[in-house]
């Protein structure tokens, strides 16, 4: 962080020389000085603009690394308040080194989430929201924050191809897996 404000105030004082260069002598050198030091003074704010306490957004144009866990992380922007994802927003999941990814399975193998979109609290998914995953799947529902033994996490429908859909109660097992109870042992059909 000392590295952060000691280059912002290296780029206010370009920025003031700059300005004051170009008001007296209107040199054209000093005019791309002025635009390139706003530029960064933006991406250096930006870089850093999650650690804020006045933050209460993270932008689409700059979003940040989010890890809730090894299988929750990834990129994200929406709301933000002490350091954490709170209100509405979107992670969307990254294949990180370690391989560890968030995803579901059926017969015909495993499908990574690609992103999910819906309300936070504190950081924990919390609230009706969406999880897509690869293979045209989605859980539509309410989600209920951090996995812990025995707790229900989610309550929903999942979708497969916007067509099938079962009636679902996902129940950690603990703070990575957990059980899958359906409603019927079959998909139904939209009508």
């Amino acid at each position: 962080m000392l590295f952060f404000w000691i280059a912002l105030i290296i780029e206010a004082v370009v920025l003031v020389v700059s300005v004051i260069v170009y008001s007296k002598e209107k040199k054209w050198f000093a005019l791309f000085l002025l635009f390139a030091d706003l530029a960064a003074i933006s991406y250096t704010y930006f870089s850093e603009y999650e650690n804020f306490s006045w933050t209460k957004t993270i932008y689409r144009f700059a979003q940040v690394e989010y890890s809730a866990n090894g299988y929750n992380e990834g990129k994200y922007y929406g709301g933000w308040e002490d350091e954490y994802p709170q209100g509405f927003g979107r992670l969307t999941y990254k294949h990180f080194v370690d391989e560890q990814f968030y995803s579901i399975g059926d017969s015909e193998g495993s499908y990574r989430a690609q992103y999910y979109e819906g309300e936070f609290e504190h950081g924990w998914r919390v609230g009706q929201g969406i999880v897509v995953y690869d293979g045209g799947y989605k859980d539509v529902g309410v989600f209920y924050g951090k996995w812990e033994p025995g707790k229900t996490v989610f309550k929903g429908t999942r979708w497969k191809d916007d067509e099938l859909y079962v009636n679902l109660e996902i129940i950690a097992q603990d703070a990575i897996h957990a059980d899958n109870h359906y409603e019927t042992d079959h998909w139904l059909t939209k009508q």
